[in-house]
């Protein structure tokens, strides 16, 4: 009986943990994570390798969409539409991971922006908690 004290926590934490959102277990997009910011034509290259993203598990597709997105941005492309980055933004916002969520904020405000969106643009910007200076 004394072990109850002790087993419900522990049982709590492993339902807790397990519960919690998760970014992804795909390997071509933990690669492609990994290598973004220095080789980012790379990253590009192994997202567009994966046929068929949308099949993915909710999580790894979230985390296909963030990256792909992130790999255009770095690449300096022009993207006119925003509903592969409103795909990741929606999974992340209310989602424990925040460097994923803000980073999809911002890369969603940035395509905004770039398609002359400018309100949108900074209400999604402030939203997903970066800082805008007006001049």
């Amino acid at each position: 009986m004394k072990y109850i004290g002790f087993i419900l926590p522990v049982l709590f934490s492993v339902f807790f943990i397990s519960c919690q959102t998760e970014y992804t277990k795909n390997e071509t997009i933990l690669h492609a994570d990994a290598v973004m910011l220095t080789y980012p034509d790379s990253a590009f290259r192994l997202l567009k390798s994966i046929s068929h993203p949308e099949k993915l598990s909710k999580a790894d597709y979230a985390a296909w969409c963030l990256q792909y997105s992130y790999a255009q941005y770095k690449l300096y492309q022009d993207v006119t539409s925003d509903s592969i980055i409103h795909i990741a933004v929606n999974y992340y916002e209310n989602s424990r991971l925040q460097k994923q969520s803000g980073t999809a904020y911002y890369l969603l405000g940035r395509i905004l922006l770039n398609n002359n969106k400018n309100k949108e643009a900074m209400y999604t910007l402030k939203k997903g908690g970066v800082p805008i200076a007006i001049n």
